[in-house]
């Protein structure tokens, strides 16, 4: 399985990530985030999680030796490409509201909130993961 990044790899180590984005947008637009606001919360850490796995997944794939060794690194780098992708995640939920007219963020605390979440999240996978 090593060094088989094909895109039928990357779907299979992206698609619960997908899914949860899928199910997000699903609940944004049938109102449960109006509804009960705190929905937000655990759907950003489990945003992170998810990005974490699939980190991990696509890893797996490359060549040995292509990353580092210690265990800290491992997790430095999980964490990082999963900062990028909830970095990227806002600017989205930014776009819509300003572009869309949309109501996603609810502020400068609300955003700074999912970042840390969706990096909290991303660390307890990278964590398991790591020191399993």
């Amino acid at each position: 399985m090593k060094h088989d990044i094909s895109i039928f790899s990357l779907l299979r180590a992206w698609w619960p990530a997908v899914l949860l984005v899928v199910l997000g947008e699903s609940m944004a637009v049938l109102g449960w985030f109006d509804a009960c606001p705190s929905l937000d919360i655990p759907m950003h850490f489990l945003g992170g999680l998810l990005v974490a796995f699939a980190i991990v997944r696509v890893f797996a794939h490359l060549p040995e030796g292509s990353l580092p060794r210690s265990r800290w690194s491992r997790i430095v780098y999980i964490v990082a490409l999963t900062a990028i992708v909830t970095i990227l995640w806002e600017t989205y939920e930014w776009a819509q509201d300003t572009f869309l007219g949309r109501r996603t963020q609810l502020g400068i605390p609300d955003t700074m909130l999912d970042l840390w979440l969706g990096l909290l999240g991303g660390f307890a996978y990278a964590w398991y993961k790591v020191k399993r």
